[in-house]
C-alpha cells in the first residue's frame, strides 16, 4: 500500500546514489514558508544525509518519475519557498536567519526624491539605485558612507540596483523596509521571539476589517489569534532608538487598528525591528512625531503589546538578536 495515502503532506520526489524516493513533508511543517527577503532562487539543498520522516522506494511509481536528466539532486520542486524551508529544516543553528543577496559595495553620493540614490561604485562607475525606504532616513543616509547594493538582472525594472545596507560608525544599518516583515515572520516561525511562540501558523498580509492588512497573523486551534504589526526602526541617536523618524499617518492608523482589534477580543502586538545593532533602549519619537507617541501609550493602555528586537548583521546573514527594553514616557531630542 502506498503510505502517501495516509499522509497529509507534500510529496516531492529526491534522487540519493542513483534511486529514486519520495519524502513527504507533513502539512503543519509547511504552513508558513519564510521566503528571503528578496525573493532569490536558491539552489536546491543536498538532502543525501537527512533522515527522512517517510522515505519509501516504489517500483510503481516509474511512470511518475521526474527525473529525467539523472542527475543525484532535487530536480523537481513545487515553490522555492519549500526548498528554503527543507534547508531550515536540515540545519536548525540556521533557523531564523536571511541571507543577504550578493552585495556590491559602494560609496553615497546622494538620496533624493525618496526613493532614488546616487552610488559610486568601487570601479568609478556612478549608478542610480532604488531606495526602498520612504521615511526621512535621519542618522542613515549621509553621503561619503560606505553603502552596499544587490544587482537585480530584471527586464522589468527600471533600476538594477537596490540599496540595502549603509554602514554608519557604530553599526551596519539596513535600510531596505522589506526586510523587517518577513525577518519577523521567519523569526516567529522558527521560533526565535519567545513572547509569540507556540502559535500553529503564521501568515503574512493578512485582511483585518474591510480597508485594512496587518502585516502578520498567528493562529492556533487553542488560542485566540495575534495580530502582530511590524516596524523599520533606523534612527539611533545616543543609544536610544526611536521610532518614526518622519511624521507616519498611516502608522497611527495602524495603532488604532490594533486597539480595535484587541477590543473585539484578539491578541495585538506592535513590533519594532532595530535594523541596526548599535541601540541599549527604544521610545516613540515625541520630538518628530508627538501624536504618533500618544496614540502608541495609548495602544499600550488598551491591551496591545509592544516587544522591541534588534539585529545581528554583518555583510552575509542578518538575524533577530536580543530583545531591546523600552520607555514610552514622552521623549524628547
Amino acid at each position: 500500500m502506498n503510505p502517501l495515502t495516509h499522509i497529509n503532506g507534500f510529496c516531492q520526489w529526491v534522487m540519493v546514489n542513483r534511486l529514486a524516493f519520495c519524502y513527504v513533508v507533513p502539512a503543519h511543517q509547511r504552513t508558513f514558508f519564510p521566503e528571503s527577503a528578496w525573493g532569490e532562487r536558491v539552489n536546491p539543498p543536498d538532502i543525501s544525509h537527512i533522515l527522512l520522516e517517510y522515505v519509501f522506494a516504489d517500483p510503481g511509481c516509474e511512470k511518475e518519475n521526474p527525473f529525467l536528466d539523472g542527475s543525484d539532486s532535487v530536480v523537481r520542486q513545487t515553490k522555492a519557498t519549500e526548498r528554503r524551508s527543507m534547508a531550515q529544516t536540515r540545519n536548525p543553528a540556521k533557523k531564523g536567519i536571511i541571507p543577504w543577496p550578493e552585495l556590491i559595495p559602494g560609496t553615497l553620493i546622494r538620496r533624493y526624491k525618496r526613493f532614488l540614490a546616487d552610488v559610486r561604485l568601487e570601479n568609478g562607475e556612478t549608478v542610480t539605485a532604488h531606495c526602498p525606504n520612504s521615511g526621512s532616513m535621519k542618522a542613515c543616509c549621509q553621503p561619503g558612507r560606505p553603502v552596499y547594493l544587490s544587482f537585480h538582472d530584471n527586464p522589468k525594472r527600471k533600476l538594477r540596483y537596490t540599496w540595502e545596507l549603509i554602514h554608519m560608525p557604530g553599526s551596519l544599518v539596513g535600510v531596505n523596509t522589506q526586510v523587517p516583515n518577513r525577518l519577523t515572520a521567519h523569526a516567529i516561525a522558527s521560533g526565535d521571539v519567545a513572547e509569540l511562540s507556540g502559535y500553529a501558523t503564521v501568515r503574512r498580509e493578512v485582511r483585518a476589517g474591510s480597508h485594512s492588512r496587518i502585516d502578520i497573523r498567528l493562529d492556533s486551534p487553542d488560542r485566540r489569534p495575534c495580530y502582530v504589526e511590524v516596524k523599520n526602526c533606523t534612527l539611533v541617536t545616543d543609544g536610544v532608538a526611536t521610532f518614526p523618524d518622519a511624521v507616519t499617518l498611516r502608522g497611527q492608523k495602524h495603532l488604532m487598528e490594533l486597539q480595535q482589534l484587541v477590543a473585539s477580543g484578539c491578541r495585538c502586538a506592535m513590533f519594532f525591528l532595530i535594523q541596526r545593532m548599535d541601540a541599549h533602549r527604544f521610545a516613540p519619537a515625541d520630538h518628530i512625531d508627538p501624536e504618533y507617541g500618544r496614540k502608541l501609550r495609548q495602544a499600550a493602555r488598551h491591551g496591545v503589546e509592544i516587544i522591541v528586537y534588534d539585529v545581528s548583521i554583518d555583510l552575509s546573514t542578518i538575524r533577530l538578536n536580543h530583545r531591546v527594553p523600552y520607555a514610552l514616557e514622552l521623549h524628547k531630542e
